[in-house]
């Protein structure tokens, strides 16, 4: 597609950041992406993630979010949809993830203290 930087190799740890930070989006096409935390990286980094419907793009981004994939012909127009989210979103959707996570640890310390 023109525009789209395919890259289908390992990209090192000091390449990634850079590599997700100039992307408009981040397109997972796979079930297993949990392990690798791409979809995370993105959230923390503010940049768009289109991956098919799992819990772990539901815990970050909410049940709603546009870049969810719903059935094998929902991927151009995931990535159209996820493409109309704007940044003030996204990181208000961060902060938001940023503040459970924050309220999770704090009570699971609370409880071992």
């Amino acid at each position: 597609m023109p525009g789209w930087k395919l890259v289908d190799h390992f990209i090192p740890e000091d390449e990634f950041e850079t590599a997700v930070q100039t992307s408009d989006c981040v397109v997972i096409p796979y079930d297993s992406f949990f392990q690798s935390g791409v979809a995370a990286r993105c959230l923390e980094l503010g940049v768009r993630v289109v991956a098919p419907l799992h819990e772990h793009i539901v815990e970050l981004f909410g049940a709603d979010w546009p870049g969810i994939v719903r059935n094998e012909s929902d991927w151009l127009a995931a990535i159209q949809r996820a493409l109309t989210v704007d940044s003030v979103e996204i990181r208000a959707r961060r902060d938001s993830v940023r503040r459970e996570i924050q309220r999770a640890w704090s009570g699971a310390l609370d409880r071992v203290s």
